[in-house]
């Protein structure tokens, strides 16, 4: 049976908001696994039922990657170095890196894996972290040649939902919308265009309600007041369950594709999805029939007023939608190529 671990990193504040317990790693580790944050452990469950052997390391948890050092033994401090160890205790033939930085490139070569892997669907982290990897995945249509000429296999992979291990912990109540219009995310800078909208949404639509980060950067006004404080994980899942159309918006970097999480996870929680007009949406979903788009502010309140109004049609979408997202795009699913190639690639090194 091949090994795979499963190295990721979360947002620090999520982290410290949780209350999770400090009796043991595995505990912690479960713990957080529940919370349902990012990816959660979707890889390694889909892999698991592949037939690897999969862990998963939340390697910049201070506190688990402490508890772990105290159980094993290991007198070396800090996350890298303890995670390294871990590693190296593990013997994984695959490395799946879900921040390319975390590791330097030598550190990360210094793992005993055959095969080193990872996804990245953000900016451009630097060529040598890049060729640090034998493939590499991403949801930007854009970043497999700039992979490939760098040496390293490069190949498209969308994002996707959790599907049952989510509904399963949300306990999916779809009558249950109390919230006209949700969204769940960042603000500021970073998405100087998204946020702009953002505003002008909160001005006209005096029941939008938002959670996340980033509130430092807006000043008084309706799109501060609008804020329901930061919501991660299951609690982002709850809102979206609750919320009868989220609003998406994606940052610069994607270059005008659409490709992030929140379209699978709002469409999968039942909400109406009403995203950006893309060249490449319709790969995911039939506009007008399995979520709505917009192309300026002002449309994108046409639409949210349109569909609140037509409270029949908004829910024929979002049934729609849901069940597009829940028949095509989960982890279980669009993982099985991601599976294929790094299984392909590790036989190739094992010869």
């Amino acid at each position: 049976m091949p090994k795979i671990a499963f190295v990721d990193t979360y947002y620090p504040e999520a982290l410290a908001s949780w209350h999770l317990t400090t009796s043991s790693y595995e505990t912690r580790l479960k713990e957080i696994m529940a919370r349902l944050f990012g990816t959660s452990d979707y890889y390694s469950n889909a892999f698991r039922a592949y037939g690897w052997d999969a862990i998963d390391i939340v390697a910049n948890d201070v506190v688990g990657v402490d508890l772990w050092r105290n159980e094993h033994a290991c007198s070396l401090r800090g996350c890298v170095s303890v995670v390294l160890e871990m590693l190296q205790r593990f013997q994984p033939d695959v490395v799946y890196c879900q921040n390319l930085t975390f590791f330097t490139p030598q550190q990360l070569r210094s793992i005993p894996a055959k095969v080193f892997t990872g996804q990245i669907s953000s900016a451009w982290p630097g060529d040598d972290y890049i060729k640090a990897f034998d493939l590499l995945f991403t949801s930007f249509p854009f970043y497999p040649a700039r992979f490939e000429a760098l040496g390293v296999r490069g190949r498209f992979l969308q994002i996707a939902f959790g599907g049952d291990e989510v509904l399963k912990s949300l306990q999916y109540r779809p009558a249950q919308r109390d919230i006209d219009v949700a969204f769940v995310g960042g603000v500021g800078p970073i998405w100087r265009q998204g946020t702009a909208t953002l505003s002008y949404l909160a001005q006209q639509v005096p029941t939008f309600r938002w959670g996340g980060y980033g509130l430092e950067y807006i000043p008084k006004g309706a799109l501060r007041e609008a804020y329901v404080g930061p919501v991660w994980g299951i609690d982002m899942y709850k809102m979206y369950a609750r919320a009868k159309i989220v609003v998406n918006r994606h940052g610069e970097v994607f270059q005008g594709f659409s490709n992030n999480m929140r379209l699978f996870e709002a469409t999968g929680c039942g909400a109406l999805l009403i995203t950006e007009a893309t060249p490449n949406l319709s790969e995911y979903f039939a506009p007008g029939e399995e979520c709505a788009t917009y192309t300026t502010p002002e449309e994108l309140v046409a639409k949210v007023t349109f569909y609140l109004s037509h409270p029949e049609l908004l829910d024929c979408v979002a049934v729609c939608g849901r069940a597009h997202t829940l028949d095509s795009h989960v982890y279980i699913h669009v993982l099985k190529f991601a599976e294929a190639e790094i299984r392909k690639l590790l036989e190739e090194k094992s010869r």
